[in-house]
């Protein structure tokens, strides 16, 4: 258009005028040429439970293009969205990335169950056919499915256009203003009316027009000059920046004081407290061409030479300075060295040899220079040590691991943002710090390319950054690097003239060449990633501070005095008397709720019942209890025999019989005992060792006096068990009733078994008896009746006399350890403790090594939290996160 002025303020006119379109659009009053079938229509929610993506592309000139997309719930209320720039793309793919990139926000997200709403069906098409419609998509579509495998449940419908409107305005602002904008629920001020109108009715025709309206504007302000895009300093008119908060649209007035917070953080080395900061870290193989970017961008002169320049970790802070002459200062291990651009160099290299030793060896201690001058672009930036594969004369064997595990340290953190520096002269896919960053970044969202030795290397570059088959999310930025004496103003110069005049380069979009532009799109992609994660580096800080103050409180007091000390003691030992009552004599174990080797009265409980059933079983253990039924008490009574009245039971007989099987199973209570008290000793252990856990000489002794305490009252159990199996032993008697019944029951078979066994031994070789079972007989059959009934009638006594015997020995061992056990807690281990410690209580209250190195830790975690809390405190009332200006 012949007659078109360029605005005073491209960003307000483009606001402005999308604010009409938006308004007429409601109002149903927009004009047009051309009459249109009305068609009602509306964005649809989605059910409870999922999220709509809506997403589209946008596409000028044939191939400049940008895409972008929203994601809403089942209220319509905004979850996120973001747009891209994608500098040289067809169409085809630009559709493709936004659907990959609104997918790969709705996972960071937490959404797993989306629909994905497209305007595009022969994109919907590709994506269920796994098929692209060309080579260059063909990737991108393996991606996307590759992506749809994590969610639940996804669905990938077609839209019409009119419902698309949010993504379609989103995909023409980038395709504009060439930016990269991500946003949560505080959404973009553009997109406000369109996401009102969603909810209402809207047809076919009205949005025709508005979307040619849009295309009008947009036109427009692709025909203004790009420097009046430029965020960086030096621009006299800079327009209404529209991004996502004020902390990015406020920059020059705004950013500063959060960079100055987060470089303050950065000193007081937060992230050892597990906080990690936005950071733009800068990563590349050695040699390609790393510091002469950074060169550039802050206009100084770093380390150069063969070989690895860089040996630690260089945090550049670029700040714009008003005045003439540029301050430079160096801070490391506590100091502070001023310098000038003369000397920088030599100030660098002084430094890295104290951090780093004077061998060509690297060093993860960082060196912070600080540079502050007029016209360089406000950022901080992390240079580290350029990837190398075989190590040097004075390096060490394993630099290369050193440098990749540095390396991966600063670009794993979601917090950093890569500044992949490459060369043009190299394969892209091969590139070692590339395939470093797609580990830690396989969707490709942090990582910014910049290619260096762009005039070195031209053939080939054009298609190189247009095909990105690395998947660089940020884009690409094309540089020339400084030659020789060149100032870096006739640096600028000659990258400009490169770029515009060479054959092939002319050809790369200028979007995408060129130091200003870089500097350009690191100060928006600084300014994104702040705003997105001050808000939780904010949390963050918040919740560990509260939780250093608790395990601060919950720390045993420092003892000055005796009495401290003999206080502290004795709630030691009350605590442990405490916490042994509960679970041992009571049955508590909250204390312990998940450690079920400390719920101790049901662990005694099982380990009585496993004796018991031991006991129990030992006659079914024994294979001739039924084959030689009746034999040991024949061979008894006719080794008992004695001049006496015929059919006299002989007490010999039973006495020898019982102390036989007393004998046989003597080891089992003993065993049962031993076993009791040495599970109560790691019992007792572990509750004192808890309770004295601040203390590790009383620890000590304590746990000294409970392995002796422990060690007597098990001696005296068994004392006891081994007095109970003698006793039984030596004595035969109860006056338990049920020994008579029990006896009285079997005597009830012995005239039937008897003849069963004499008269009726051709029907069967086995006899059943009741509560003995199945008895094999035929070795009987040659006793006499008199014997075999003799034989039976001390056989039914002695089964019914060994029932009592058993429980006797299962019930008062459990007494007894009943009794030790409440001695023990109730009175003895006080004692035990007491004589153990004597008078040395203050010597072993000090407080153990472990405690103090605690204490101090969270002393230190207190005052850095502390001081971050207030740093971050200073700046939020002077920005807001979001919306404030909206």
């Amino acid at each position: 258009m012949d007659d078109y002025n360029k605005p005073d303020q491209p960003g307000v006119y483009l606001q402005n005028s999308v604010d009409a379109s938006a308004t007429s659009l409601k109002n149903r009053s927009v004009a047009v040429g051309k009459e249109f079938t009305t068609q009602q229509i509306k964005w649809q929610p989605p059910e409870a439970g999922w999220v709509k993506i809506n997403t589209d592309c946008a596409c000028r000139d044939g191939n400049v293009a940008g895409c972008g997309g929203i994601i809403r719930d089942n209220q319509g209320d905004c979850k996120g969205g973001l747009a891209k720039f994608l500098a040289n793309c067809n169409i085809v793919k630009a559709d493709l990335w936004g659907i990959f990139v609104e997918l790969s926000l709705a996972k960071d997200l937490g959404y797993y169950k989306v629909y994905v709403n497209v305007d595009s069906t022969s994109t919907i098409d590709m994506i269920q056919s796994g098929r692209a419609l060309d080579l260059n998509s063909h990737s991108l579509v393996k991606q996307i499915l590759e992506l749809m495998k994590i969610f639940e449940d996804i669905k990938v419908i077609h839209s019409y256009r009119q419902t698309n409107r949010c993504a379609d305005a989103l995909a023409k602002f980038d395709a504009t203003t060439r930016n990269f904008l991500i946003f949560g629920e505080e959404f973009p001020i553009f997109i406000r009316h369109l996401l009102n109108l969603h909810s209402s009715q809207t047809n076919h025709q009205t949005f025709c027009a508005f979307s040619l309206h849009i295309h009008n504007i947009t036109s427009r302000f692709l025909k203004m000059d790009e420097s009046s895009l430029a965020l960086v300093h030096g621009v006299d008119h800079q327009p209404q920046p529209l991004t996502v908060a004020p902390i990015v649209s406020s920059y020059n007035e705004k950013i500063r004081p959060v960079l100055d917070a987060l470089e303050n953080l950065r000193r007081l080395n937060i992230a050892k407290e597990g906080i990690q900061l936005p950071t733009i870290v800068v990563v590349g193989d050695q040699s390609s061409g790393k510091s002469s970017v950074l060169e550039s961008l802050a206009g100084i002169s770093l380390p150069r030479g063969q070989g690895i320049c860089t040996r630690v970790p260089l945090v550049m802070r670029l700040q714009n300075h008003s005045h003439q002459h540029p301050e430079l200062v160096l801070e490391y291990n506590g100091k502070n060295v001023s310098t000038d651009e003369a000397n920088v160099s030599d100030a660098i290299n002084t430094a890295t040899e104290e951090l780093a030793g004077t061998s060509k060896g690297v060093s993860n201690t960082p060196l912070t220079l600080i540079v502050k001058k007029n016209g360089v672009p406000d950022l901080t930036m992390v240079d580290l040590p350029g990837i190398t594969r075989v190590p040097v004369h004075g390096q060490p064997d394993n630099i290369c691991d050193q440098i990749k595990d540095m390396i991966m340290e600063y670009i794993t953190p979601e917090e950093s943002i890569i500044l992949n520096v490459i060369s043009a002269n190299v394969d892209f896919a091969t590139c070692e710090s590339i395939r470093m960053s797609q580990t830690v970044d396989k969707t490709g969202l942090r990582t910014l390319a910049v290619v260096t030795k762009s005039d070195k290397s031209p053939e080939g570059l054009l298609e190189k950054v247009t095909a990105d088959d690395v998947n660089i999310g940020l884009g690409y930025v094309c540089v020339r690097n400084r030659i020789g004496d060149e100032s870096y103003e006739e640096a600028k110069d000659e990258e400009q003239k490169l770029f515009e005049s060479h054959s092939l380069l002319s050809k790369i979009d200028k979007s995408i060449v060129g130091i200003p532009v870089l500097a350009q799109k690191l100060v928006q992609v600084q300014a994104m990633i702040i705003s997105k994660t001050l808000p939780e580096i904010i949390k963050n800080i918040n919740e560990k501070l509260a939780y250093s103050l608790h395990e601060m409180e919950i720390l045993p007091a420092n003892l000055s005095s005796l009495a401290d000390a003999m206080s502290a003691f004795l709630l030691i030992v009350s605590l442990s008397r405490d916490s042994l009552r509960k679970i041992l004599l009571i049955g508590e174990f909250e204390e312990y709720p998940d450690e079920n080797k400390m719920h101790c009265t049901a662990r005694l409980v099982d380990m009585l019942n496993s004796y018991a059933n031991e006991l129990q079983n030992c006659d079914e253990n024994e294979s001739n209890a039924t084959r030689d039924f009746l034999m040991d008490e024949i061979k008894v009574l006719e080794e008992a025999k004695f001049i006496s009245l015929p059919n006299f039971m002989p007490r010999t007989a039973f006495l020898t019989l019982l102390q036989k099987k007393v004998r046989g199973i003597s080891h089992m209570p003993t065993n049962f005992v031993d076993s009791v008290w040495n599970y109560l000793e790691s019992v007792v252990t572990s509750v004192l060792n808890r309770h004295s856990a601040n203390y590790y000489q009383l620890q000590v002794s304590t746990r000294r006096a409970a392995e002796h305490l422990i060690a007597k009252k098990k001696e005296n159990s068994i004392q006891h068990v081994m007095q109970a199996v003698e006793m039984e032993k030596h004595t035969d008697y109860t006056c338990n009733p049920e020994y008579l019944q029990e006896y009285n029951k079997l005597m009830l078979y012995q005239q039937a078994f008897v003849k069963e066994v004499l008269y009726d031994y051709r029907t069967s070789s086995t006899v059943k008896l009741e509560g003995v079972g199945d008895i094999e007989v035929n070795h009987l059959r040659n006793y006499h009746t008199n014997v075999l009934t003799q034989a039976f009638d001390l056989k039914a006594r002695f089964i019914a006399y060994w029932k009592i015997v058993l429980r006797r020995l299962i019930d008062v061992i459990a007494l007894h350890l009943m009794l030790s056990i409440n001695e023990l807690v109730n009175v003895d281990l006080q004692k035990e403790i007491c004589n153990e410690v004597g008078g040395s209580i203050e010597s072993l209250l000090e407080e153990s090594p472990s405690i103090t190195m605690k204490r101090e830790k969270l002393s230190r975690s207190v005052k850095v939290l502390r001081e971050s809390k207030e740093t971050v405190a200073k700046i939020m009332d002077r920005i807001g996160v979001y919306g404030d200006k909206l």
